[in-house]
């Protein structure tokens, strides 16, 4: 496997990328008000069915977005291949009003997840 900086040219084949999902759980907000005081949880719970995306990708919308990001050069942009094919992508951009970084998109093709990328 090799890990290089994302580039404009990918852009076309990042919906090559199997980024469909499973989840067998979710988050279920719990809001408790006494009086003043407001207690907001985050229990996890059993998703029953579990959910299955099969549609997963980016739109036109998108990949323009990651265009732009990779323009403007202001974060950590990363593609792994392997044999020739780009089977994850990292799109994380750095936001110097804050001091943060914002992670828009990360992806790992379904056949490469569990490996260590």
């Amino acid at each position: 496997m090799r890990i290089r900086p994302l580039t404009s040219s990918d852009l076309p084949y990042l919906n090559h990328i199997d980024a469909n999902f499973a989840s067998e759980r979710f988050l279920d907000v719990i809001k408790t008000v006494d009086g003043f005081n407001t207690l907001w949880q985050l229990i996890e719970q059993p998703l029953d069915p579990p959910f299955v995306s099969t549609d997963y990708y980016l739109d036109d919308y998108d990949l323009a977005e990651i265009g732009e990001r990779l323009k403007r050069s202001a974060g950590l942009y990363l593609a792994a291949e392997e044999d020739d094919q780009l089977i994850a992508m990292l799109d994380m951009e750095h936001q110097a009003w804050h001091n943060a970084a914002m992670l828009w998109n990360i992806a790992v093709d379904r056949a490469f997840r569990g490996q260590g990328i």
